[in-house]
Parts: C-alpha cells; structure tokens; sequence
C-alpha cells in the first residue's frame, strides 16, 4: 500500500512541477522574465504558495529548470543526428549563433 501511495504522491508531485513549468514559460513569454512575478504564476496555475515553494525556491529555480529540461531534450534530439555529416550545419551552428545571439542582445534574448 505504501508504493501505491508514494508512486501516487510523486506522479502528482510531477504533473504539479510540470503545471508551474508550463504556466512560467507562458509568463515569460508574454512578459518577460523579469516582469513575471511568482505571485503571477500561483495565479495562473491556480495553486497556493506552498504547493509551489514546495518544489521551488523561486522563479530562479522555476527558469533554471526549464533551461535544463530544454537542454536535454535537445541533446536527446541531437543524438539521433550525430551520425550525419551535416549535423553541426542543421543543428550546432543554429543552437550556437542563438546562444551567442542571446548574450550579446538582451531584447533579443526575451
């Protein structure tokens, strides 16, 4: 009965982490990082503070995550392509001029 329980809990804890995730991009997105405001993303996912201070310390936390996740995801992808000849013209030159793009403009970067 514990397994259940605690596989229920983390399964909740996860689509929890994801909501937050999710309604922070769309916040970002349409604000900017530094006009959203953790106030705003309790709101729009519609959970109480410690549901969200449960599992992150602040909107640092929530964008690092997000950054990380992203991140892996691309790799994943990207190692479908390693055995192609083109795969730093399709994919490494793009994810590097955006990354040299994004610290050199920070409108850019929003």
């Amino acid at each position: 009965m514990t397994g259940r329980r605690t596989r229920g809990k983390a399964e909740k804890t996860e689509e929890l982490r994801r909501r937050i995730m999710d309604v922070s991009v769309e916040l970002f997105l349409e604000n900017g990082y530094d006009k959203t405001t953790t106030r705003q993303i309790l709101h729009r996912a519609d959970i109480l503070n410690g549901s969200l201070y449960n599992i992150y310390h602040g909107k640092e936390e929530i964008f690092a995550d997000i950054i990380s996740e992203a991140l892996n995801d691309s790799v994943r992808e990207s190692e479908k392509y390693l055995d192609d000849p083109m795969f730093l013209d399709k994919i490494g030159f793009p994810l590097i001029l955006m990354i040299y793009i994004s610290f050199r403009s920070q409108r850019l970067a929003e």
